[in-house]
C-alpha cells in the first residue's frame, strides 16, 4: 500500500519507513536503538531543536554499540509480516521514539495524537500521527497482506530455490 499524489488513504512512503525501524528497535536484541537513547547519546554539539521539537541525536556513529542480533534478513522479513499481522493495531500506539508498541492513549487526550485506525507516532514531531489518513479498510487490507506474506515466508517455496523456474524467495511476496 503505496502512497499516490496528492495523498489519500494509504500508508506513505515515511509511515511505511517507520513501520520498518519500529520493528527493527522491538527485536530482542533490538537491530536499530530507540530514538530515546540515540537522543541521551547525544553530545552537546549534536542538539538540535526544529519547530520547538527535540531532533537530538549522535552524529558520530562511533558512540552507537553494534547490534548484536544475529537473525538473517530472510527471518527479519518473515517476522516483520507475522509481528504486523498479529498485533493489535487499533488498540496501540506504535512509537519509534520508544522503540515499541505502547497501548494507545484515550481519544481527547491533550497534546495527543488524531486518532485513526493506526497510530503511528512520528519520532520527531510527536504530535504527528504519521498514518492518521489511514482508513479502517486500508488498514485491514496491510494486516491480511502481512499475514499472507508471513504464510509466503514460511513455506518451501520462500527458502528453497525452485528447479522449475518457478518465482520463489522475495519474488514470491512480489507476485498478485
Amino acid at each position: 500500500a503505496g502512497n499516490r499524489a496528492g495523498g489519500g488513504p494509504l500508508l506513505t512512503n515515511y509511515a511505511l519507513t517507520l513501520l520498518v525501524v519500529l520493528f527493527l528497535q522491538s527485536r530482542s536484541p533490538p537491530v536499530l536503538p530507540s530514538l530515546r537513547h540515540l537522543r541521551a547519546l547525544a553530545g552537546p554539539q549534536d542538539r538540535a531543536q526544529v519547530g520547538g521539537w527535540d531532533c537530538s541525536f549522535p552524529q558520530d556513529v562511533a558512540v552507537l554499540e553494534p547490534s548484536e542480533n544475529t537473525q538473517s534478513a530472510a527471518s527479519l522479513l518473515a517476522e516483520f509480516f507475522s509481528y504486523f499481522g498479529t498485533l493489535d493495531l487499533g488498540g496501540l500506539l506504535l512509537s519509534p521514539l520508544e522503540g515499541r508498541a505502547l497501548p494507545r492513549p484515550p481519544s481527547g487526550t491533550p497534546g495527543g495524537l488524531r486518532q485513526s485506525p493506526l497510530t503511528l507516532q512520528d519520532p520527531f514531531e510527536l504530535s504527528h500521527n504519521v498514518a492518521a489518513n489511514v482508513t479502517p479498510r486500508v488498514l485491514s487490507r496491510f494486516v491480511r497482506c502481512c499475514r499472507d506474506a508471513a504464510r509466503l515466508c514460511r513455506g518451501p517455496e520462500f527458502l528453497q530455490r525452485s528447479r522449475r523456474g518457478r518465482p520463489w524467495g522475495l519474488m514470491r511476496l512480489l507476485q498478485p
